[in-house]
């Protein structure tokens, strides 16, 4: 758990939620424990407090990770985990997006149940050869399988605020972004905002 002092600015918290690759920290006072802050609660006080101040445009990240949605979830797992990210778009063999596959996305497949009780049977019996055969079962799974079907998209003028209240009101972690053909052109996600709040003074 990460601590921060309660007297920090939210520009401050911001920064040090970059810094420490965190979703959430508590605030600590000098006599006792306060609360807890998250990257929504913070692009929640964006939307609030900042209208007209950006637009998506000046920070929404331009390179993302993409995945065709006929890949094996092993691969989108493995790109995942190399280079630290969330979330990547999957897109059909001409580049269309079609979904989104996050760590969210993973740990609920992971929790089905059927799964949960496969593996728990295998390790019971202390049969790893079949539990890592029903891991390489699930690892196998086009990407399609797992993905959220569709992204929700702003276009790349829009007030970032007005793009926090949407990320905020539709309980999502990142929107696409649109250029002015419709093309996606990049992603904004929680994180972006805190790169926002953090750039101010």
């Amino acid at each position: 758990i990460f601590f921060i002092n309660g007297t920090s600015t939210i520009t401050e918290a911001s920064q040090f939620m970059i810094d420490n690759r965190c979703s959430s920290v508590a605030i600590d006072s000098p006599d006792n424990f306060v609360g807890i802050v998250t990257k929504t609660d913070l692009t929640k006080f964006y939307w609030k407090n900042h209208l007209g101040k950006n637009k998506v445009s000046n920070h929404m990240s331009v390179n993302y990770f993409s995945a065709f949605n006929n890949d094996a979830l092993y691969d989108v797992i493995k790109t995942m985990l190399g280079f630290g990210i969330s979330r990547m778009i999957i897109t059909d063999r001409k580049r269309k997006p079609l979904g989104i596959i996050s760590t969210g996305n993973i740990f609920r497949t992971v929790l089905d149940m059927e799964c949960i009780e496969s593996t728990k049977k295998s390790l019971e019996l202390g049969n790893y050869q079949e539990f890592w055969s029903r891991y390489g079962e699930f690892c196998a799974q086009p990407a399609e399988k797992v993905m959220s079907r569709g992204i929700i998209t702003v276009r790349a003028n829009e007030d970032l605020a007005n793009a926090c209240q949407i990320i905020i009101e539709k309980e999502i972690n990142a929107l696409g972004v649109e250029d002015s053909d419709g093309q996606l052109a990049g992603i904004l996600g929680k994180r972006d905002v805190l790169l926002a709040l953090a750039s101010m003074h």
